[in-house]
């Protein structure tokens, strides 16, 4: 049955970037009940400018796993080989082309 639900996932996942990227650049998706920092369309805005300039980036995760601290105001990027689908960006380009 996990099998299943992980292709219903793939196959609506793929169904809404193609929605999205009909109208739009970028699509960001974010799951139910998540908090949302201030810095995050900061974010968001930087990381999309870092995936124009590196073909190499498929795609941004808006989770912080390592909890940065947010009273510091920085803004931290690591490059990582894991994904996480709880916040996910990406961008027309990547969609198509992969």
């Amino acid at each position: 049955m996990w099998r299943q639900q992980s292709f219903r996932l793939r196959v609506y996942s793929l169904w809404i970037y193609a929605f999205l990227f009909a109208r739009y650049d970028y699509a960001v998706l974010i799951q139910d009940k998540m908090d949302v920092s201030p810095k995050f369309h900061e974010y968001l805005q930087f990381t999309s400018r870092v995936m124009d300039v590196d073909n190499s980036v498929l795609g941004v995760t808006g989770w912080n796993d390592h909890r940065a601290d947010p009273v510091s105001g920085n803004l931290y990027i690591m490059r990582q080989h894991q994904y996480s689908t709880l916040v996910t960006m990406t961008n027309r380009e990547m969609f198509t082309n992969v």
